[in-house]
């Protein structure tokens, strides 16, 4: 599978997103599914 790369605006976009939703009280699978990244616990 392809992977699909981001450019620096997206990432800093996703991650403002993410800090939003966190602060809500989403868990973290649903944050990474609500903004289309996947899970990873590497």
């Amino acid at each position: 599978m392809k992977q699909k790369r981001h450019s620096v605006d997206q990432v800093i976009s996703k991650l403002r997103k993410a800090d939003v939703e966190l602060g809500q009280g989403k868990k973290v699978p649903e944050v990474c599914k609500a903004l289309e990244i996947t899970v990873s616990f590497d």
